[in-house]
């Protein structure tokens, strides 16, 4: 059983940091076998005979033992990361109860016991009413404590023996020749903190295409968001970002029990201190403290359900009929994401839709039905113009969208996503395989703010067309004002294109409020181009 003082002391956090290692440790060795068992097929294939036949089935007994051991560890990652979930609740809880029966006047010993405090009137017959009164409030006090301690200290024995296990399935694979690797000088120096990886698009794809699956792994062991370098193959951004999906998943859960633990009355509707009719400074910190609380509580918990939206619509298991591949490019800590439908690397026909106000990870569903909308379009278009081609269109929420009308009026959002909407075209380019794609740029109402943000004040956008949905004003009021990469600034125009509804009030904003828009509607100034 745990005690009070060990439950206060305790940092889930931890436990979902060794999970993360762990699930990382067992990618390398499943990454070791597979490049093995690569190698043997590749022999086999100029090797015949009985000892070649020999040598298949060990490598087919290799490959089984391989997968047992890889889902046994994978097992122990899994068990360890809800322990993980599970220990924050359980804190919140022990914690929660220890106090309540202190702030009853309770005396609360370290391992869960609870003593109620003398009761004394001057009345005996009031005085034994009185104490069996509070004695029974210990005892009821106790009731919950002991078993909550029970029940954390099991979860915390589970955890560690997870742990422990995983360390031995480990340090077994460690002996095995060819499983563990050495990663190369570069990629050292990375880890060691003498060196960093290439910032530029171009030249992290130079890096990351010359680096061993050692390498790759041991720079996301080290770094789990490096499935959101620009630059870097679709499918290793997928792979990378699933992971690490899981792990923000996990410190988000974490990250908001703890939350509740430090206040859980709070966190039950209970003792909300108010917001009317006292003028003293304590009571008035207690509703700034409560109000922040609450702030940062709504946030930790939105954002957690919109990471399981989006683990919810890349789950191919999920997947409708239709539906294209998914290509998780990219996902934070702050919420943002990216989602290919159709590995882009590959496509012929490349386009990012940037959504507008109001959007976040928890409307992403909605935004991914639109782009598989318009990838259907895009490809029945090629089928009828009898041209061949393949279409990947991405949904991309990779910056922090204006989430009501007013914040829709500033212009510090499209600021803040146009280098990152820059850059990740300049990835699109660096990762792609062969011909160059044709790459469009679609922004709906907001969305257009952001790239007219991106393609303008010196900067400029590397994509051939760009679209304007619904928009609000993309920064100027002339297409001449707009650059893209390896366009002539004089037949930009023809590569800019905008529509609107007629009953669409956002792009009239311009011209009814004049300054306090983003500029002229590009309807107006732009050819327009039906969707239907």
């Amino acid at each position: 059983m745990a005690t009070i003082s060990q439950v206060r002391a305790w940092n889930p956090t931890a436990f979902a940091t060794a999970a993360t290692a762990l699930e990382q440790k067992n990618r390398d060795f499943s990454d070791a076998v597979k490049a093995a068992h690569r190698s043997v097929d590749s022999a086999l294939d100029h090797w015949k005979g009985e000892t070649s036949a020999a040598a298949s089935a060990r490598a087919l007994a290799d490959s089984i033992a391989a997968t047992h051991l890889t889902t046994a560890v994978f097992a122990e990652a899994d068990a360890l990361s809800e322990a993980a979930s599970t220990l924050g609740s359980a804190r919140a809880t022990v914690i929660y109860i220890a106090d309540s029966a202190i702030a009853e006047g309770m005396a609360v010993a370290d391992d869960g016991r609870v003593s109620a405090p003398r009761y004394g009137s001057g009345s005996t017959a009031l005085d034994i009413l009185g104490q069996a009164a509070f004695d029974e409030k210990a005892r009821s006090f106790e009731a919950r404590l002991i078993p909550a301690l029970h029940t954390a200290g099991s979860l915390d024995e589970d955890a560690a023996a997870a742990l422990s296990k995983a360390a031995v399935d480990l340090a077994d694979l460690a002996q095995r020749p060819g499983v563990q690797q050495a990663v190369s000088a570069g990629v050292a120096a990375i880890l060691d903190g003498n060196g960093f990886p290439p910032t530029g698009a171009w030249e992290f794809n130079e890096f990351w295409e010359s680096l061993s699956p050692s390498d790759k792994d041991a720079l996301a062991a080290f770094d789990p968001g490096i499935g959101n370098r620009d630059g870097m193959p679709a499918a290793d951004r997928d792979h990378f970002n699933r992971i690490n999906l899981g792990n923000l998943q996990s410190s988000t859960s974490i990250e908001l029990s703890d939350l509740d633990g430090k206040h859980p009355d709070w966190a039950q509707g209970r003792n909300i201190p108010s917001d009317v009719g006292s003028v003293e400074e304590a009571d008035q910190q207690a509703r700034r403290d409560y109000e922040q609380w609450q702030q940062r509580r709504g946030d930790l918990q939105q954002r957690l359900d919109g990471y399981g939206v989006l683990a919810e619509r890349i789950d191919p298991a999920l997947a409708k009929e239709g539906d294209s591949a998914k290509y998780l490019l990219g996902v934070d800590d702050k919420g943002r994401a990216i989602v290919a439908l159709n590995n882009p690397d590959t496509a012929t026909n490349v386009a990012t839709f940037v959504p507008g106000t109001g959007s976040h990870l928890g409307t992403i569903g909605g935004d991914i039905d639109r782009s598989q909308a318009m990838l259907h379009a895009g490809q029945r278009a090629l089928e009828r113009a009898a041209i061949a081609g393949s279409t990947s269109v991405t949904t991309w929420y990779g910056y922090d969208a204006p989430q009501s009308i007013p914040q829709a009026g500033l212009d510090g959002y499209a600021e803040g996503g146009a280098g990152p909407l820059d850059r990740f075209q300049d990835g699109l380019r660096a990762s792609h395989d062969g011909v160059p794609s044709h790459n469009t740029v679609i922004g709906h109402s907001y969305g257009s703010t952001v790239i007219g943000a991106a393609a303008s004040g010196g900067g400029s956008l590397d994509a051939d067309d760009l679209f304007f949905v619904g928009s609000p004003g993309v920064g100027m009021d002339r297409v001449e004002g707009l650059s893209l990469d390896g366009i002539d600034p004089e037949h930009v125009g023809g590569h800019v294109y905008a529509t609107a509804a007629a009953n669409d009030p956002v792009p009239m904003i311009g011209e009814v409020f004049g300054g306090l828009s983003h500029g002229a509607n590009p309807a107006n100034d732009l050819p327009l181009i039906g969707f239907g």
